[in-house]
């Protein structure tokens, strides 16, 4: 399994299944037009360093909790996996606004902080790693992208 590939499943969480994390967002974080206009006092803390946008698991909001351990995700992973013995070892709520700091990370690994090393390549110690993204970004705002590993091991990062 390791280094199996991405994909990339668009509608996978239905409206249904969103509607009550998405109604929780501005609880935790600015809306876009509260950061923007300078209305959310809560605009400064995104303003210095690109990470200050991270809120950890278990969430403020219950709601958004519930979404990372939706039961379509965790089907999801059980099939991927192909084991339902699974552990979440970190999930993250990120806001980011545009202009607010500078989000550019050239090619990078997101490990978080369950390693020290780079993760086993044996299957018996399989990763998954899910993104579930609440709002959609244009390219041209810096969606970001996906490299497999295989072609990653290649490139030099910046």
């Amino acid at each position: 399994m390791a280094d199996a590939g991405l994909v990339i499943l668009p509608g996978f969480s239905s409206a249904e299944d969103l509607v009550a994390a998405l109604g929780e967002l501005p609880s935790m974080f600015p809306t876009a037009e509260g950061f923007h206009d300078g209305t959310d006092e809560r605009r400064t803390r995104y303003l210095e360093d690109e990470f200050e946008g991270i809120d950890g698991f278990p969430f403020a909001s219950t709601e958004l909790s519930m979404l990372a351990v939706h039961p379509r995700i965790v089907q999801l992973a059980e099939t991927l996996l192909g084991q339902t013995d699974l552990r979440l070892s970190s999930a993250e709520a990120w806001a980011k606004y545009t202009g607010a700091t500078s989000y550019d990370q050239e090619l990078h690994r997101d490990y978080l902080n369950q390693t020290i090393l780079v993760p086993s390549t044996d299957d018996r110690y399989q990763h998954l790693e899910l993104f579930v993204f609440l709002t959609d970004v244009p390219e041209e705002l810096g969606a970001p992208h996906l490299v497999q590993l295989r072609r990653a091991r290649h490139a030099t990062p910046a």
